[in-house]
This record gives C-alpha cells, sequence and structure tokens, in this order.
C-alpha cells in the first residue's frame, strides 16, 4: 500500500522566512512559577509573594506577601469563578487543618482568610444561584465544624454557625455512653459527605454524615433538619416528575471492613440507603433497606426514581416509587442485574442507553464496553445479550439510523431496536496499547462525522442521515516520527488533521491539499513541556465552553482522573463524580469572561509546537491549520529546562528565561 511520508525537506526556507516574533513586553521578576487562568489574568508565585501581571502590557495589577512561599499546586483556580483557593500552611498549634484563602485574581482582594480566624478549612463550595460562598471549619480546640457564609462579590460574611453540628450525644450512661459521645464529637467535626444543592436562590441542602439539612442562604437559619443512618458519601437529586420531594441516596462502610482491616490487600465494602423526603418540612417520607452494593447513577424518570448501585460484574438497577420508595423493577422489587456496572446513559425515544463496563470503570480503566437499552416502562433490558464494543464510551448522538456512538477505540452505530451495529465494520482508531487511553480524534457537521483510523491512514466520513461510510483520501498518510493525530477539525477547504509535529488537511474532494513535518528536539523535556501547556489551557478553554452552552451546576467537580472525565455527564448526575461547573463571574471578571468567551471559537485555527531546525536552536511555532505554514516563531535558544505558559484565547505566549527575564509575545 502507498503512503504518502512527511517530509521536512525545505521546511527550514520556510521556518526561516518568518522572522522572530517581537515580544509584547519584559519585566524581570525572580519567580519560581507562573499560570494563566481561565479569565487570562497571568498570576506569578515566587519567593515571598503572589502577584498578578496585567497580560496587556506586563504592570503589576497587584502583590500579596500575606501567603510566604507558594508552591504552584498550593494555588487552584475554583472553576466558574474569579476566586483563588489558597492552602497556604497549617496553624502551629494543631497540624490537622489547614489554612486556606479565597483571593479574587482580577483585584487581589483577600475574600476569606481562615489564619486570620484561627479555623482550619475542612471544605469551600461556590453557591452560584444565591452568589455566595460556604466554609466548613473548625477551631483547634474545639470538638465541632462551623459553617461560615460569605457573599461572593465583596467578601462580607453574612452569618457563621456554630451549632449545627456539634454533638447530640451527653456522654452520659457510663463508658459507653462516653465512648459514643466521643465517637459522634469525631464525627461532627468532618466535612459534609456530598457537595451543597441550591433549592433556589435563598436556600441550600447539606448532607453532613448524619443529617440532611435546609438552610437559609441569607442567614443560616435552619429550615429543617432529618437524622441519617451514619454515611460516607451522599447524592442530592431532584426531580420535576416530584417537584415536592428530595431524594439523598447515601453510601455506608459496612461493619464488614472492620474484620478486613488487617488484611491490606482487602477491598472495603459499601451499602447504599435511598431516602425521599418532604421538602418543605423535611420530614423523611421512605427509606430503602440497606443494600450490600455501591452507590452509582441515579436518573430520575417520569415513572420514579432510577438507581443503578454496585459495582461488580453483576451490578443491579431499579426504579423506586418517588412517593413509597418501593421497588417497581424486578422480582418483589429487588431489581435485576446486569452484565455490567452502569458508567453512562443517555435517554432516547427508544429507550435509555446504557453504557456498562464488566469492572467498575471509576477504578479500574478496562478496555471493553457493552451497551444495552433499558425499557423505561418495564425496567427489562432490550436485548438478551449487550453489544460489546472496544474501548469506553465517550459520545452518543442520535441519528435517523441509530444511536451514534464514539468510544476511546472504535465509532458505530447502534439499532436500539434490534440491538445490532449499522456499520458492518466499526471504524476503529487500531491505536498502540500504550495510546489506548487517548481518544482517538473526530470532528463533527451538520451532516458529517470525519474519524482518522489510525492503522490505515484513511480519513473515513460518516453520512449521519444515511449511515453511509466513505473513504475520503484516496492515499494512505503516515506521520513523521510515527506519531498519532491528537485533533481533526473541520474547514471551508478541507478536513486538518494534527500531531504534536505534523499538520495536513485534505479537500472533501480526497485530494491533499498540504502536508507538513517540523523536525522535533532531541531533548524530550522540550515536548512534554508544550504538552503540559497545551494541557492546562485544555481546562481553562473547557470552563469557558461549558459556561457558554449554559450549564449550571450544584456538585463541584471531585476528581482529577481524566478517564473519568471522559464518561459522560451522567455521572455527574449520579455521583458528582463528573459535576458541571458552577458559574459565578461578577463585576470586571464577568466582562472578561464575556469577551474571552467570544474569543475561543477561533483558537483551532493554528497550532502550536516546538522544532529544532537547526541543532541546540529551539524554537517555539505558531502554524496555521488551514496552510500548514509558520505563523509566528519565537526564539528560545538553549534553555534546558523551559518555562512558558500559552493563553490559546488570547494567543499570548508568556516564556521565563534562565535569566529570570518573563516575556509575553503575541501571536497571530
Amino acid at each position: 500500500m502507498k503512503k504518502i511520508l512527511f517530509s521536512f525537506v525545505l521546511l527550514l526556507i520556510s521556518i526561516f522566512s518568518f522572522s522572530q516574533s517581537d515580544a509584547l513586553w519584559k519585566i524581570n521578576i525572580a519567580h519560581r512559577w507562573h499560570r494563566i487562568t481561565s479569565l487570562g489574568y497571568l498570576v506569578v508565585g515566587s519567593t515571598g509573594y503572589l502577584t498578578a501581571i496585567n497580560p496587556s502590557n506586563g504592570a503589576t495589577m497587584w502583590q500579596s506577601d500575606s501567603f510566604g512561599t507558594l508552591q504552584e499546586p498550593q494555588v487552584e483556580e475554583i472553576p466558574g469563578t474569579s476566586l483563588l483557593r489558597i492552602a497556604h500552611g497549617i496553624d502551629a498549634d494543631d497540624a490537622d487543618f489547614p489554612m486556606v484563602a479565597i483571593l479574587d485574581v482580577a483585584t487581589g482582594k483577600i475574600i476569606f482568610d481562615s489564619n486570620e480566624q484561627k479555623l482550619g478549612v475542612l471544605a469551600t463550595y461556590v453557591l452560584p444561584k444565591s452568589g455566595k460562598f460556604l466554609v466548613v471549619g473548625v477551631k483547634p480546640g474545639e470538638f465541632s465544624a462551623k459553617l461560615l457564609m460569605y457573599n461572593l462579590e465583596n467578601g462580607g460574611l453574612l452569618w457563621k454557625n456554630d451549632e449545627i453540628f456539634k454533638a447530640t450525644a451527653n456522654g452520659k450512661g457510663g463508658l459507653l455512653g462516653k465512648m459514643a459521645a466521643a465517637v459522634k464529637t469525631a464525627i461532627n467535626m468532618k466535612a459534609l459527605i456530598a457537595p451543597p444543592v441550591e433549592m433556589d436562590d435563598q436556600s441550600l441542602v447539606i448532607v453532613h454524615p448524619n443529617y440532611v439539612i435546609r438552610l437559609q442562604a441569607g442567614d443560616g437559619r435552619q429550615l429543617w433538619r432529618t437524622p441519617i443512618d451514619e454515611a460516607v458519601g451522599a447524592s442530592v437529586i431532584q426531580s420535576s416528575y416530584a417537584p415536592g420531594s428530595l431524594f439523598v441516596g447515601t453510601s455506608a462502610e459496612m461493619a464488614s471492613n472492620m474484620i478486613m482491616s488487617d488484611n491490606p490487600n482487602a477491598k472495603p465494602s459499601f451499602a447504599t440507603t435511598y431516602y425521599g423526603f418532604d421538602m418543605k418540612s423535611g420530614q423523611s417520607i421512605w427509606k430503602t433497606k440497606p443494600l450490600t452494593e455501591n452507590l452509582n447513577l441515579t436518573l430520575p424518570l417520569k415513572a420514579g426514581l432510577a438507581v443503578f448501585y454496585g459495582n461488580t460484574p453483576k451490578a443491579t438497577i431499579n426504579l423506586l416509587d418517588y412517593t413509597t420508595g418501593n421497588g417497581l423493577w424486578g422480582g418483589k422489587g429487588k431489581g435485576f442485574k446486569t452484565n455490567g456496572s452502569v458508567t453512562d446513559y443517555i435517554e432516547t425515544q427508544d429507550g435509555i442507553v446504557l453504557s456498562l463496563a464488566g469492572v467498575n470503570a471509576f477504578n479500574n480503566l478496562n478496555e471493553e464496553s457493552l451497551i444495552n437499552v433499558l425499557d423505561e416502562k418495564t425496567g427489562a433490558l432490550k436485548f438478551e445479550k449487550s453489544v460489546k464494543v472496544k474501548g469506553r464510551l465517550l459520545t452518543t448522538e442520535i441519528l435517523p439510523k441509530g444511536i451514534l456512538y464514539t468510544t476511546t477505540h472504535e465509532v458505530n452505530v447502534l439499532d436500539p431496536i434490534a440491538g445490532t451495529l449499522v456499520l458492518p465494520a466499526s471504524i476503529e482508531s487500531e491505536a498502540p496499547r500504550r495510546n489506548a487511553n487517548r481518544p482517538f480524534p473526530i470532528a463533527n457537521s451538520d451532516r458529517y462525522v470525519y474519524v482518522y483510523a489510525t492503522k490505515k491512514g484513511y480519513i473515513m466520513e460518516l453520512d449521519k442521515q444515511t449511515a453511509a461510510v466513505r473513504q475520503l483520501n484516496i492515499t494512505a498518510l503516515e506521520f513523521g516520527g510515527k506519531e498519532l493525530p491528537k485533533s481533526i477539525d473541520l474547514f471551508e477547504e478541507g478536513v486538518v488533521i494534527a500531531s504534536d509535529q505534523n499538520v495536513l488537511m485534505v479537500g472533501y474532494d480526497g485530494k491533499l491539499k498540504h502536508v507538513k513535518y517540523y523536525q522535533p528536539p532531541l531533548q524530550s523535556t522540550w515536548v512534554r513541556a508544550i504538552s503540559m501547556a497545551e494541557a492546562v489551557a485544555h481546562v481553562y478553554v473547557g470552563v469557558m465552553l461549558l459556561a457558554a452552552a449554559g450549564e449550571v451546576s450544584e456538585a463541584a467537580v471531585a476528581t482529577q482522573n481524566i478517564e473519568v472525565k471522559q464518561q459522560g455527564k451522567a455521572a455527574a448526575v449520579g455521583m458528582g463524580a463528573i459535576g458541571l461547573y458552577a458559574f459565578a463571574y461578577a463585576g470586571q471578571a464577568l466582562k472578561e469572561f464575556n469577551r474571552r468567551v467570544k474569543a475561543t471559537t477561533a483558537n483551532d485555527e493554528y497550532m502550536l509546537l516546538i522544532s529544532e531546525p537547526v541543532k541546540r536552536d529551539i524554537k517555539l511555532m505558531q502554524v496555521d491549520k488551514r496552510t500548514g505554514q509558520v505563523l509566528t516563531t519565537i526564539d528560545i535558544g538553549k534553555d534546558r529546562e523551559p518555562q512558558y505558559t500559552v493563553d490559546f484565547i488570547d494567543r499570548k505566549v508568556y516564556y521565563l528565561s534562565n535569566n529570570n527575564e518573563l516575556t509575553c509575545y503575541k501571536l497571530k
């Protein structure tokens, strides 16, 4: 089979035909690290200081010496806000509780500092509906946590509650009574076991290991508090089909865990319990018996609350009656077993499409998934045998011919009636196993889906209306350096595929428009540096795009596992494992957010790469995807440990040289 080989012959001529990019500004600052926030602010950590730099001119916006010398992991952006969460040490009197500050990156104003209040912070939560943020903390020497509510815009303390978590056990009744009180005290010093959920802009529900509590957001007044069995995790669910009710699923450690404590290889067991509450009074409507399986996903349906629990290959699915909590599916309402734990779902007119994994996808990232369709009325799986697919399910889309699905390994269309695959052969990435966790790229238009079949070297075009597949390019492609593609973009002129050092365009007529390969540097440090810059950029661009889509959440992100994040929206609903970001921008931050959202649409038109066209002459290059030509070059020279950050939205590169000179370059 004939293949087109990427070549960098004559690329040196094209590279050097572009002049070195002029610096937008330069400053001298001895700093340890620098970072771009989702709003485009440049934050610099140096010895003894935290500084924000104006990205337009390099001027200092603000500088704080309140936290001493900070390492980069100590400073976290709170997604969807202009706030930074700063972990700046521990109190000398009690090393068990960290000191945390909340700082507005746009103004430098310290909204909250637990050190000033001698308060160890257990957790912080942003409440976008009411424009507030909640702090759960404990003071050294005290034996119960307290809640503090702050105004998100100006940092003013609205209220604090010292009583809500205090132990109810009084220690009477001899030794056992005192032991019970001690246990109760320890529980009351724990953080919440689920993110707070705003019922509206006036109230919120929190879940403590022993209580479900509804509070007034404005003054902290307790509307109701209802006890639950001690738990270590929870999920709060609301349903438009039961507007006057609130549902909570909890996960509790089983007593058998104590027996296994001496076995380091033993996995703990958990029991799941579901509760129904009256939203107004907090009265417990119903409670299920503890189910000896893990809490997993929950889906509010018209007929009831669909619950998926258990992480074994034989997990359980059931439907709980909104009014009574009784099981409605399976023999005697006990539900039915599946041939895999449920990792994701999508509701369709033909039923609920389930993605199943033979092992728990959140703990053991397997290479195979199963797909089946759940009949909402009967609770039965439509296919006797689930459809086996390669990889883990990433996305689904309803088409006239069935359900288009994409996994980390393949693309196909599922017939939800017959339980068969529409395409005789899936479009497969066939990537080496070492890259199996990296989804092969696809691109969508209104009519077509474009997939690059890595092993065969062809761009495949799938018609969404007819499910017909066409091989776009006539001659197979091969990437220079044996690289794998990482992106596909659609332009009027054709389809662009790019890897770390390669970029090509194939026209919709199948003809090759351009093909370029830029020689990578000999030292892998350079390649890793740009990969890290891209990873950071993907986070803040993702925040922008989520916000632009208008998606607001009651759950914060609770995992950094990229494989879990790939699973889909369903996991966020059921477990808060993914979560949709909450958005609470105000003032100048809101203006910056709106401006940058409009600019996100253009950031896919170029790519950045590191090349070494001449030995020991390292260049950072901006390459136009439409033409494959170099737009801008930045001469980095011979720096062995490059430090640079890229703002892909505002098209700026911030480079720190060995002599502590921070330079900003403007890309085209």
